[in-house]
């Protein structure tokens, strides 16, 4: 065993000297692991601020998630060899020494039960290098939507649209879906009766959908009037889509309906009205 603060110690009884000089080196350890921390994560910041002020500066999502995970692996290593010091206080540095010379990092995982933790970590390594998500992305992770709020090597938090905090482990995640890295698609959908005109409602739905493209920023393509896509005894839909900005769909989407919605009522075009049907009871 260690004995770092023996000349404090020498002069109490044997028992209790041993006692305080292990209680004092693990505080120790824990002081200089902290500080070291703390200076180690003042340099990464700095670093990463300097590099995206210059000539090859990256996304402010990719920056801001590459930021996260370097302070996850330098907090991590730290307290791995604060345990590994705290371990050689107590006695037991052949353990140590010998489980990191021949099992590694994985074995040590592996040895105290902790597979799952492991698989966690490897999958969130490929997960952050394989760029699959970043930080301010709206994903869907394993029935999970929101923001991605952040990215640790073991878990992956996911904002949700009214606040809530997902804490995914990142070796369950098994499927990702990403709406932020390319243009989406926004489709309207609109139920008109059966007795309605539909060519006329077609006609209308054309000249609303390229009133709204007009001078407007978020669409990529003009939109798209497909026509019929369903008949029911409910009503007749018809459709309209358009290609826009990654996550305006669902501001698109809106925007495009009231158009086309106040066109189909200045025209005398009728919606489907929803009926409830009740079955009588014979007797």
């Amino acid at each position: 065993m260690t004995s770092w603060f023996h000349f404090l110690t020498k002069d109490l009884p044997e028992g209790l000297g041993t006692v305080i000089n292990v209680v004092l080196s693990i505080i120790v350890i824990l002081l200089i692991a902290k500080v070291v921390i703390w200076i180690g994560q003042k340099l990464i910041r700095k670093f990463f601020v300097h590099r995206s002020k210059g000539p090859f500066r990256m996304e402010e999502r990719k920056y801001q998630t590459l930021l996260s995970v370097t302070l996850n692996i330098w907090r991590v290593a730290v307290y791995f060899l604060a345990v590994a010091s705290i371990l050689d206080v107590l006695g037991l540095t052949v353990t140590t020494q010998s489980l990191l010379a021949t099992a590694g990092i994985g074995g040590i995982a592996v040895g105290i039960g902790a597979q799952s933790v492991f698989k966690d970590l490897l999958a969130g390594i490929f997960l952050i290098f394989e760029d699959q998500i970043a930080i301010g992305d709206w994903v869907e992770l394993d029935g999970a939507v929101g923001t991605v709020d952040h990215i640790g090597l073991r878990t992956t938090r996911i904002k949700g649209f009214r606040g809530e905090l997902n804490i995914i482990p990142n070796g369950s995640i098994t499927r990702v879906i990403n709406y932020s890295r390319d243009n989406i698609l926004a489709v309207v959908d609109l139920v008109v009766s059966n007795e309605a005109n539909i060519n006329a409602a077609l006609s209308l739905m054309k000249e609303g959908s390229e009133k709204y493209a007009q001078h407007n920023e978020l669409l990529v393509e003009k939109p798209e009037v497909i026509g019929v896509t369903d008949i029911s005894p409910a009503g007749t839909t018809l459709r309209v889509i358009c290609k826009v900005l990654p996550l305006k769909h669902w501001v698109v989407e809106r925007e495009l309906r009231r158009e086309i919605k106040n066109l189909f009522a200045q025209h005398g075009v009728p919606l489907a009205e929803s009926a409830m049907v009740i079955p009588m009871q014979k007797g």
